[in-house]
This record gives C-alpha cells, sequence and structure tokens, in this order.
C-alpha cells in the first residue's frame, strides 16, 4: 500500500480535534482516506522557480515547506519501521514541497502563467489517490485511537470498542505507529503540543484582515480590475472556487484566470495591504501566548533535528 504516513497521522490528530462523521460503519473492513489532487506535476522549469514568499510573524512558528519535506521524511521512515514489526510493508510517496505561497490565492505571475491555481511543486509528485487500508492495518498504525494534540488525550476510533494492545503476538504502542513516530521525533512521551495555538492564530488573522477598512477597499478596486478583465468575483477567494483543482493541472481558461488575478493584486496592491494588516494582527495575537509559541518554536526545532538524524541514518529511504 502508498500513504504519505505524515498526512494520515495529521489527518488522525485533526479528526480528533474537530469530531468524527457518524456515518462512518463502525464494523468497516478498511479504511478510505481520500485526498485531493491539486499539485501540479512540474519538472525541469520549476525546480528553477523562485516563488515570491510572505512574511508573516506566525511562520517563525511553523516548519517551511523544505522543513516540512523532512519531517514527513523521517515520520515516513520511523511509520515504516514500526509497521514492519507486524509484518506490513509501507511503501511510502516521495514528501512534497509545494512552491509559492497562496494564502491569497496564486500571487506570482510565473505560477499564474504554467500552473493557474494548481500549487506547484520541483518535481512529479504521484497523483492522489484513495488509501484504503485493511482493519489489522488501522490498527498497526493506529492502535484504535485517535489523538488530540490540544488536550493531549487519546479517544477511540469508530469501529473499535477498546485500544489495540496486541497484533500479531506484538505489543502495540497506545496510538499505534502513527503516535509511535511522533513520539520518537519529538523525543518524548507526551505528544502534547501547541501547534493548534499557531493554527489558531494563522486561520483567525486571515478571517479578521479580510474586515480591516484597506484590505476591504483594495479587495473591492480589485474586483473593479478583474471586472475589466472580463471576470466578475468579489475576492480572490471566489475565483479560486471557480476553477476545478481536481485535475491534474490547469488549462488555459484557469490560466488565464489566474493571470488576470495576479495582474490586479499588483494593480491595486493588494498583496502588500493584506499582508500588511495580517501582520498588526498577528504581533497582537502572538503577544497574547507568547509562552504556549515559545515551547512549540522548541518542539519543533526537536522535531526537524530528530527528523534529520533519522533521514541521515536512512539514505535510502
Amino acid at each position: 500500500m502508498r500513504i504519505p504516513a505524515r498526512a494520515f497521522v495529521t489527518s488522525l490528530v485533526l479528526t480528533a480535534v474537530v469530531g468524527c462523521s457518524s456515518g462512518q460503519e463502525a464494523d468497516s473492513a478498511r479504511t478510505d482516506m481520500p485526498r485531493p489532487s491539486s499539485a501540479a506535476t512540474t519538472k525541469g522549469a520549476a525546480e528553477k522557480y523562485k516563488p515570491h514568499r510572505l512574511t508573516l510573524p506566525i511562520y517563525e512558528y511553523k516548519f517551511t515547506p523544505e522543513e516540512n519535506a523532512v519531517v514527513d521524511r523521517a515520520t515516513n521512515i520511523a511509520m515504516s519501521s514500526c509497521m514492519r514489526r507486524y509484518g506490513y510493508s509501507l511503501t511510502t510517496d516521495e514528501p512534497t514541497i509545494t512552491l509559492g505561497d497562496r494564502r491569497y490565492g496564486v500571487i506570482d505571475l510565473y505560477a499564474a502563467r504554467n500552473y493557474g491555481y494548481h500549487l506547484v511543486t520541483p518535481r512529479g509528485s504521484p497523483e492522489a489517490r484513495n488509501q484504503r487500508f485493511t482493519k489489522d492495518e488501522t490498527s498497526a498504525m493506529t492502535g484504535g485511537l485517535f489523538f488530540d494534540s490540544v488536550t493531549g488525550e487519546f479517544r477511540a476510533m469508530p469501529g473499535y470498542s477498546r485500544p489495540v494492545t496486541e497484533l500479531n503476538g506484538r505489543r502495540v504502542p497506545k496510538g499505534g505507529c502513527s503516535a509511535d513516530a511522533q513520539r520518537e521525533l519529538l523525543g518524548r512521551r507526551s505528544l502534547r503540543t501547541h501547534a493548534a495555538v499557531v493554527s489558531d492564530i494563522d486561520t483567525a488573522s486571515f478571517a479578521r484582515s479580510q474586515k480591516v477598512p484597506a484590505v476591504v477597499e483594495a479587495l473591492k478596486e480589485w474586483s473593479t480590475c478583474m471586472r475589466g478583465k472580463g471576470y466578475s468575483y468579489a475576492t480572490p477567494l471566489e475565483s479560486i472556487s471557480a476553477v476545478d483543482l481536481g485535475k491534474p493541472v490547469g488549462d488555459k481558461g484557469q490560466k488565464r484566470l489566474a493571470i488576470a488575478d495576479v495582474a490586479c493584486k499588483n494593480e491595486v496592491g493588494l498583496v502588500k495591504i493584506w499582508s500588511a494588516a495580517e501582520v498588526k494582527i498577528q504581533d497582537k495575537m502572538i503577544s497574547a501566548s507568547r509562552q504556549a509559541l515559545q515551547q512549540q518554536k522548541r518542539d519543533n526545532a526537536t522535531t526537524l533535528r530528530n527528523a534529520r538524524s533519522l533521514v541521515a541514518a536512512h539514505p535510502d529511504s
């Protein structure tokens, strides 16, 4: 089977935080993990592409795309090693490094011309697939438990009345191989982090910034500019929603729209105005959560250091 292992781990944590669908079959023998296909499979030119990236205060407490790829690879290595103990082979996809910052949609003319609204990656990434796992494979990966990183508590997954503690004659660590991989990278038993604080600031500042008068006015000017190019959208988020990101690459129509989008952003200075508003909002929010954020920064540093060591020890993985 193939799975980006860290993506699977992340989905378990997120589901635990936001709640599970009541429509899941309790006695299902297999688990589906669908993911969208919105990354353009690119080679050559994309590897030379130098994207514009925003500079926001909250980014100090997050991994860069390159760091994320290292942590992804290390998680894959740790997960694969753990799964082998139970007799399962975990073949993982190459971690993807997304080029460019899409917080306000596409902001690079190069990306718009070549990829439309699709994400740009430096190598041809495998197409996203619906992953299917046997019940035993799921048991090995999760131990039948979701983990809530906010409360630091595990809870039962649908289809499991109790945690899985043994499989194929071997003890299963609490939370399965997914949790074990995270323990290895964090360098401790407790999996509780302050990642949710980072996420909350990241999302809340974005939402609040859209109500800042200067941003509201800039969005109106952007919309007027777009109408002059034959498009009727109130915000860049609407233009993104209008395209099909389920296809592996953007078509000519999508690219024309993306080019107009970027041109209008540049004409009205939208990105500069919007990011300046977010910086002010984030600075205040960060000041109110300084202690938690500093701990998360330390956790990130530990995770990255351990991830690099693990990757270096497994050069062929």
